[in-house]
């Protein structure tokens, strides 16, 4: 055989078979991973196979071990690809062996990169020599046996092969799509640290897998994997140290060759069993996460509602008691005003009394609307029929909306139980605060909807309307007295807080639902009143 056609049947092989005990040790649970790792045909089979694209360090742990789809896809090998046999090459199994352990101690001690990332680096980086073997073992060992091999291994190589082990290995890599870590690091170990870096080489893995590998040849052989000095003089002399004080290792265990369909069948009856234990494990693990989620979210929002709780009540009390302070200056100021104005008959000075007495009545309103936020009176609850009762307070804000030529729209469908037990004037001040806030946010010729819905024990009168809403900054302080946000229609700052203590006082509440590509919708809701259901109010 050519040596061009040597060096093709290798690139093209499509796959290594691991042998039977690491097929074997796939199966078992959990996989020995140290078996594993002596086999580079199964290492190269799990960085293949394993989903996603294993990480260098997260890559072999037992749950990337013992994903399903490493036996599936090693039981659809074994029976649709014609195996290469795994042909024993002493000095090849020790080498790998040898930088194995080299990477794996290395990195180790020192931080650089993960000890199962360099060692299974380590490992695959004669990839082109265990392909060669497999597909054409007479090759291999022609080569190796090659006199002028320990000289000049490249170039033996590419004279009986056509191409090296390191080109074989990289090309194979590639086209095996192993992950990028695992290529850059097999693929370019006789280029410079640089010149690798630029290449996407990790820079701990190659210098860890670099010092193993040289480390590993000088022990038992020149292969023609690495340059023939390492730069980092400090790596290679500890992965020397490292060689000197291990043992030599044992060899693999060979069991009893195993008949293929039985290999197959156990790899697909433990991919099956993995499956369906997975499967009862991720429904456990989403129920656990769709509970703990939905805890969470009840947690934050109580915590919420308690925080804007505490906060708007400690503002009533520090609005209380300064309209207290402010209505006794204030009514002085505006009592000396009118009766200066009743004597005064230069036009100046009438016009600057008549703006003071102005003036005071508009803080005087202001005030008047903090009290009510403050210090609200005591609801005087009454049994209310919901439909009559917001056609009522919705009929009050029809002129308004019109003059601003805003459709207002009320959609509520006659229910034949629909009760609520609250103070009639104090919810229509809170249903038309919500009301007069979606009037001054919508620009003219748009829209305004209520409509209502039962949410449990619960009814929701959704106020929508089609202006740009509050922004995203603004939200948390939306309830908060005196804050105007005018793009959002706050006004004086004081309709949506009023809204919200009547509620309160009520029973219910008054939320602001974001809703995404959506209109504006604030919520006022409101208990049901489950006593008997009202008569239906006879006709005059």
């Amino acid at each position: 055989m050519s040596g061009s056609t040597a060096s093709q049947r290798a690139v093209a092989t499509a796959w290594l078979c691991p042998s039977v005990a690491s097929l074997a040790a796939l199966t078992a649970d959990p996989p020995d991973r140290s078996l594993l790792l002596r086999d580079p045909a199964v290492v190269a089979h799990i960085l293949r196979f394993a989903r996603p694209t294993p990480d260098p360090d997260t890559f072999w742990l037992t749950a990337v071990l013992t994903q399903p789809s490493i036996c599936t896809s090693a039981a659809e090998l074994l029976e649709h690809v014609d195996p290469p046999e795994q042909p024993a090459i002493p000095l090849l199994q020790r080498l790998g062996d040898l930088a194995a352990s080299a990477a794996f101690e290395l990195a180790e001690r020192s931080g650089l990169c993960s000890p199962d990332a360099a060692a299974c680096a380590a490992r695959l980086v004669p990839l082109g020599w265990y392909a060669v073997a497999a597909t054409n073992l007479g090759a291999a060992l022609v080569c190796l046996n090659d006199p002028d091999h320990v000289h000049d291994p490249l170039a033996v190589q590419q004279r009986h092969w056509g191409l090296d082990a390191v080109v074989i290995g990289r090309r194979l890599a590639g086209r095996w799509r192993l992950p990028p870590w695992v290529t850059a690091t097999i693929g370019f170990l006789r280029l410079s640290a640089e010149d690798a870096a630029r290449l996407g080489v990790p820079d701990g893995i190659y210098d860890v897998v670099r010092a193993a590998i040289r480390a590993a040849e000088r022990r038992v052989a020149a292969f023609g994997l690495s340059a023939g000095s390492v730069e980092d003089d400090r790596l290679f002399a500890e992965a020397v140290r490292i060689l000197d004080q291990l043992p030599e290792p044992m060899p693999v265990p060979q069991p009893e060759p195993a008949p293929r369909w039985l290999l197959m069948r156990l790899l697909r009856t433990t991919a099956q069993a993995r499956r369906a234990t997975g499967a009862v494990w991720l429904a456990e693990a989403e129920a656990r996460v769709d509970q703990l989620t939905e805890t969470l979210g009840t947690l934050r929002g109580n915590f919420d509602e308690a925080v804007r709780a505490a906060r708007l009540d400690s503002m009533a009390e520090f609005a209380a008691g300064a309209s207290h302070e402010i209505n006794n200056p204030l009514a002085v100021i505006s009592g000396h005003a009118q009766l200066l104005l009743t004597n005064e008959d230069v036009p100046e000075r009438r016009k600057q009394l008549e703006s003071i007495v102005r003036q005071t009545r508009r803080v005087h309103e202001l005030l008047q609307g903090t009290l009510q936020f403050a210090r609200p009176s005591r609801p005087s609850r009454s049994v209310l029929r919901l439909n009559d009762w917001l056609a009522e307070v919705v009929a009050a804000y029809r002129d308004e909306a019109k003059l601003k030529e805003i459709t207002l729209e009320l959609s509520a469908p006659r229910l034949e139980y629909d009760a609520i037990a609250a103070d009639r004037g104090q919810l229509k001040q809170a249903l038309g605060h919500l009301v007069r806030n979606a009037i001054e946010a919508t620009p003219s010729g748009g829209t305004i909807t209520i409509h209502t819905e039962r949410r449990g024990d619960e009814w929701a009168i959704c106020v929508e309307d089609s202006g740009h809403g509050p922004q995203l900054a603004d939200v948390p302080r939306l309830f908060d007295p005196f804050f105007s946000g005018r793009s959002a229609g706050r006004g004086r700052g004081l309709g949506l807080s009023i809204a919200w203590r009547y509620a309160r006082l009520n029973g219910g509440d008054v939320r602001y639902e974001p809703r995404v590509g959506g209109p504006t919708r604030f919520v006022l809701t409101l208990p049901q009143h489950h006593a008997a259901p009202l008569p239906e109010r006879m006709s005059a």
